[in-house]
């Protein structure tokens, strides 16, 4: 005899919107950091002298992995006579491709959430799988478990390294009329090891 939840239809269907609304708004600040990064990448060009067309055609189709090694082999090439600034670069890289594995991870899992586990009491813990095959083609998948506390970090996250890297992108635009406006003076490194700018709330890490 199968168990029944201890919740009610209603419930259940509150948290799978819930918890859908949630992969919704991080899929969407997954393309706002590829939209930061792309319009970096696309000013730095440009103001080297490359081509407006031939720019967008570059950029185009390209994902958030590819675009932070454009953007990281880029700035740090802008800011290799300045030791600070290439170092927060080279961080923020590092934030950047931490923060888009989890997204990636999230995105193309197969959640069971709303249908397969008629017995879940809650999900506030859910739970999905992800196939895998190594390099010999053994196959097989990996249950994935997830919280809705970690979906809502996640989202901030890529909010904050958006904020970040516009932030990259106008110390550069500030050099246009101040040559002497490093990028270290816009952006710190926080006590928690993740960088953050003093003078915008938006990049300041979210509270546990």
């Amino acid at each position: 005899m199968t168990k029944q939840p201890k919740v009610s239809d209603e419930e259940r269907e509150r948290q799978t919107n819930q918890l859908y609304s949630m992969v919704g708004r991080i899929v969407v600040r997954g393309e706002q950091l590829a939209g930061a990064l792309r319009e970096a990448c696309m000013f730095l060009l440009l103001r080297k002298g490359l081509d407006q067309q031939i720019a967008w055609t570059l950029f185009a189709g390209q994902n958030v992995e590819a675009l932070r090694r454009f953007y990281t082999a880029l700035y740090l090439q802008h800011f290799r006579e300045d030791a600070k600034s290439a170092k927060i670069v080279g961080k923020l890289s590092d934030e950047i491709g931490g923060a888009n594995e989890r997204r990636n991870n999230l995105v193309h899992t197969e959640w069971f959430i709303g249908w397969g586990n008629e017995e879940t009491e809650s999900y506030a813990d859910a739970a999905g799988r992800k196939f895998r095959h190594d390099l010999k083609g053994n196959g097989g998948y990996e249950i994935k478990p997830g919280k809705i506390s970690q979906y809502a970090d996640l989202e901030h996250t890529l909010q904050r390294l958006s904020a970040l890297v516009r932030i990259t992108h106008s110390a550069v635009t500030g050099e246009i009329i101040d040559r002497e406006r490093p990028l270290w003076r816009g952006i710190s490194l926080g006590k928690d090891g993740r960088l953050f700018s003093p003078h915008n709330p938006n990049t300041q890490p979210r509270q546990k």
